[in-house]
């Protein structure tokens, strides 16, 4: 597939994912000013606005990185090698994907570690764990989250 046609139809999941969280968000809010609309006065209105719950945050905030999550795996089966931190960082800012935090390396090393989708082979980089590791590559030692269930 074209790769400017991929990443319009990867930015439209992640768009309709944000506008699903935003749609379930202005309906709470109608809901819950139409039950006080009695108690509402003029005065009031202002205080009544309220940022979206922290669940909501959590909720977008979840969706997001694992679209990045999605991309990082995509990212590296197209190269067919395991990708560095570093590399994985440019190519998904590349694509939109934005990284809070001052060392942005460290919040993709952590998100990919936590996501228990890959594998790390010292010295080379992430590959994903549901996939056979290309021979040149599978002599190097892994290390994956130790989040994983031993039983996995």
């Amino acid at each position: 597939m074209d790769e400017l046609l991929q990443r319009a139809l990867e930015r439209q999941k992640a768009l309709r994912v944000e506008l699903e969280i935003l749609d379930k968000f202005i309906r709470s809010y109608v809901e819950t000013k139409e039950r006080s609309a009695e108690r509402v006065t003029n005065a009031d209105l202002f205080d009544s606005i309220a940022p979206p719950s922290r669940r909501a945050s959590r909720a977008k905030r979840a969706a997001l990185i694992a679209a990045m999550m999605e991309d990082a795996e995509r990212l590296i089966l197209e190269a067919g090698r395991p990708l560095t931190r570093s590399a994985l960082l440019k190519a998904l800012t590349g694509l939109g994907h934005e990284i809070e935090g001052s060392d942005k390396s460290k919040v993709l090393g952590t998100n990919l570690w936590r996501s228990k989708r890959f594998h790390n082979l010292k010295g080379s980089g992430y590959w994903p764990r549901n996939k056979p590791i290309p021979p040149e590559f599978s002599d190097l030692p892994q290390r994956s989250s130790m989040l994983l269930d031993p039983n996995d």
